[in-house]
Parts: structure tokens; C-alpha cells; sequence
């Protein structure tokens, strides 16, 4: 919600058992009036395109649970026609630095 600091809670013990656990989530910026939106999850910051979008992969150094802060700006309106500021799509908890999952298949 624009003029808000979001909250992401992750708990990284429910994450992979095989090396250290990170965060992956794809960041989607809305048309945004000045081209860009300025963003943070965490420790990440960056920028993005007006409807651009990016996968973001941020190391958990905590075990039991873990509170991202989330911010962007400016606000713009989202793929759902709503005042948004940033989208968060499909985040996981995977080990880092491992491959992405293959794009889903078209057919079974």
C-alpha cells in the first residue's frame, strides 16, 4: 500500500535442509509517471523500469523466523489497475544460489 512500510515474515528452518537458506521472489514495478521505482526487501535495494520486473534473492541469516522490511516508491498503478507501489510474486525459501525451477510446461 503506497505511504506504508510492508512486512515479509519468513521462517528459514522450514527451508531447505542442504546448505543456507535465502529468500527468492520476484519483484513487478508499477507504470510508474517517472519511469522508475526505487525499491528495498531487506538488505536489497535497487531500482526497476516502469513494469519491470526482477527475481531477487536474499540470504536468511536467522534461524527461527525472520521479518524483511519492504518499501517502494513512488506509487503507480499495478497490472490489476490498483495504486500500488510494488508486487511481491511467488516467494520461496530455496538454498542459495541454486538453479531456478524450469518456466511451467504448457502441457502436462
Amino acid at each position: 500500500m503506497p505511504g506504508h512500510t510492508g512486512r515479509l515474515r519468513t521462517f528459514p528452518a522450514n527451508g531447505p535442509a542442504d546448505g543456507a537458506a535465502c529468500l527468492r521472489v520476484t519483484l513487478i514495478a508499477p507504470r510508474v509517471a517517472l519511469g522508475r521505482t526505487r525499491w528495498r526487501l531487506g538488505s536489497r535495494r535497487g531500482t526497476l523500469p516502469s513494469q519491470g520486473q526482477a527475481t531477487v534473492e536474499l540470504r536468511l541469516r536467522a534461524v527461527h523466523r525472520v521479518d524483511l522490511t519492504v518499501r517502494a516508491a513512488p506509487a503507480g498503478v499495478s497490472m490489476n489497475g490498483r495504486r500500488a507501489t510494488l508486487q511481491l510474486l511467488d516467494p520461496r525459501l530455496v538454498r542459495c544460489g541454486a538453479p531456478a525451477a524450469p518456466p511451467p510446461r504448457a502441457e502436462p
